[in-house]
């Protein structure tokens, strides 16, 4: 009987030590270290286009904003303004960064002659052209022939006249009409008229025209 008791107790002792041993096991760590989290970059950019030629030959103008306004070229002159005739410009506005964005335009300017009248010069139309589209322009398919060959997507809700001098809204809902992609643009004619009331005194007067976007990111 001692015998067997003590076979039972060895045993016993035996399935003890061997269900201690289950408790063991292998570790490893591994540590993926030094990745990188980027953010986005919002550039928004308005340019023009000088010597008309219908084609993507003639010279680029823009400026650019970054860290800061860059200036590249100068916008074209609108010469021979006459009384209670429009005369237009052409600008495009583009996205140059990775985060898309609402935008605003909006045209102001001032005479260099102080005491010329500032409301005798207006924005009453501004002028947005369909993708892809513009309508036998010069100006406009030097902008687009311009553009398109350097990788940017022509986008627009269609051609639509809007009264100056303010379009878009960059605190509005997201939109195909005020709002770009990485490399999207849109084209516009800003036209701009002296009033019929203008005497001999605006004759070789200059009035400096500013044209100003305001951008917001898509998800504000």
């Amino acid at each position: 009987m001692k015998n067997l008791l003590r076979s039972f107790v060895v045993v016993a002792i035996a399935l003890t030590s061997l269900a201690g041993a289950t408790n063991a096991y292998f570790t490893a760590n591994v540590s993926a270290s030094n990745n990188q989290i980027t953010t986005g970059t919002m550039v928004a950019y308005v340019g023009s286009w000088l010597n008309p030629t219908g084609d993507a030959n003639g010279q680029w103008v823009a400026y650019a904003d970054k860290t800061g306004n860059h200036q590249i070229g100068n916008f074209p002159a609108i010469t021979n303004v006459e009384p209670g005739v429009t005369q237009s410009g052409y600008v495009v506005v583009a996205n140059y960064g990775s985060i898309p964005f609402h935008y605003q335009g909006t045209a102001s300017g001032a005479w260099v002659n102080p005491a010329l009248n500032p409301s005798y010069m207006t924005v009453p139309i501004i002028h947005r052209y369909a993708a892809n589209n513009c309508e036998a322009d010069a100006y406009c398919e030097d902008i687009y022939y311009w553009l398109t060959n350097a990788g940017y997507t022509n986008i627009s809700a269609g051609a639509t006249d809007f009264a100056g001098p303010v379009v878009g809204d960059p605190a509005g809902p997201a939109s195909g009409n005020f709002s770009l992609s990485n490399m999207q643009f849109t084209i516009y004619r800003v036209d701009l008229q002296l009033s019929g009331a203008a005497d001999n005194t605006y004759q070789g007067e200059t009035f400096n025209y500013t044209l100003n976007v305001n951008a917001s990111q898509l998800s504000q």
